[in-house]
Order: C-alpha cells, then structure tokens, then sequence
C-alpha cells in the first residue's frame, strides 16, 4: 500500500510468504504508514507555524506619537521668512510641531517608513473668518527631521523613535494680528501655497507605512488662532488630539 500526502510518500510492503506473519498483520501495516506520513506531514507544518509566529513577532511595528514640549516634538528654532536672506532676517523665531515615529522594541528594523498626508480638512474656521473648502492635499508625505538631504523616507531601527516634520509657525508681522498661516512640512511643497492652512481646527489624516511593516492610520487635530504676539506660542498652536483610526 501506498501513502502521498502533502509530499510524503511511504510503502507499506506485504509479506506473503512468511511463516511469522499472518493475513491479520497486514491491516498494522497500513497503519503504520498512514502515522508516518502524518508525523512527517505535521513537524512540515509545526515547522512552518513556528516560522510564521517568529515572523510575526519581529515584524517592525510603528506607532505615531506627540508629547509637545517634553519629548522636543514642539520646538522653536530661528530661521529665515521665505523670500529674505539671512542677512536681511537672521533669526526670525519659528515653532515646528513634530512627531515621533517609533518602532516597538525587539522588532526588525523597519525599511523605507514614510508618512504621508491623506487629507486634510477645516473643522473650525477661525475668528471672523468664512468656512473653507478641503485643500487639495492628499497623498503627500512629510520629511523626516533634520535629514540632509531631505528625505521623506527612512530606516527606523527596533526601539528607536524618529521625528518628521509636521507644520511649522512664523513669528512675523502677520502673527501679531492673527493672521499667519500655519505652514504644512509637506515634500515636495505644492504651488500656489495650498499647504498654507489659514484653519482654526484643523483634522489631518495621516498613515504610517514601510516596506516590511502593515500600515496604521492617525488622525490628528490641531488648533491654530494665528497669533504668536509676546507670550507664549504654545497658548495658540496645540495638537488637540492623536488618535489611531
């Protein structure tokens, strides 16, 4: 008799002249084939499940965090206005709002992570201002900090956290009057400033993705009156909420 599953093949041979075995044996012998093609077949596939729990454990996981000021994910650097030489404005106060991308612990080093924007909408206008319609604006990913060149795709190793750029605020003239935009970290820029949000609530939607890691996505809520006067620009600009969804 002969067993074939799943690639195992064993014969089960009959003795027909044999004066130690009898008619009765044979049924054991078919037995006895079948149990070693299925051990044979079930260590394959104990084998391949074990594979495949030991990938799913050191799969990169990423998560999206902020925690304003504690973690530097709200920072205020000098910088130059667009349009002016550092000459012209040395040190025009800037507040960046960013956030941290962090691969879990005991995890692969997660490949190519980039996050981009998948939409962008006004939940709130501002003071004195009409609604405005949904800018244009999905699908555009978001540089990773300080990278140079600017990239807007990086490696992030296990237990590692990461900043990207989010949106940034200037301190001009317009601020005093509330009246500045807040400015979308968006790569490349899009023209006629469409990434210039002039929102008071702002609801951002973004996904979290790498070449060896599933997907997540967020949703972020960001306040802005347009002011940064003498006090504090942290009073005007807040991430209001991160949520996974």
């Amino acid at each position: 008799m002969t067993c074939e599953w799943a690639g195992c093949r064993v014969q089960a041979r009959h003795a027909t002249a044999s004066p130690t075995r009898t008619p009765a044996d044979r049924p054991t012998d078919a037995v006895l084939a079948w149990l070693i093609c299925g051990v044979t077949y079930g260590g394959v596939a104990t084998g391949r499940y074990v594979r495949d729990i030991r990938y799913r454990r050191r799969r990169p996981s990423l998560w999206l965090h902020f925690d304003g000021e504690d973690e530097e994910d709200a920072v205020i650097v000098p910088s130059a206005l667009p349009f002016l030489t550092w000459q012209e404005q040395p040190s025009t106060p800037t507040a960046y709002l960013r956030l941290r991308v962090r691969n879990r612990d005991g995890r692969d080093t997660a490949e190519d992570v980039e996050v981009l924007i998948e939409r962008v909408r006004e939940l709130e206008p501002r003071v004195g201002n009409a609604p405005s319609p949904s800018p244009a604006l999905g699908n555009w990913p978001l540089p990773w900090s300080s990278s140079n060149p600017t990239t807007t795709r990086l490696t992030v190793p296990s237990g590692v956290a990461r900043h990207v750029d989010l949106a940034h605020v200037y301190r001009n003239e317009a601020a005093t009057r509330g009246a500045t935009p807040l400015i979308l970290d968006i790569r490349p820029e899009p023209t006629m400033d469409r990434h210039h949000l002039d929102f008071g609530k702002t609801e951002i939607r973004l996904v979290v993705s790498a070449r060896n890691a599933a997907a997540r996505r967020y949703v972020l809520v960001v306040a802005f009156d347009g002011r940064w006067g003498q006090d504090d620009v942290w009073n005007h600009l807040r991430v209001e909420e991160l949520r996974e969804g």
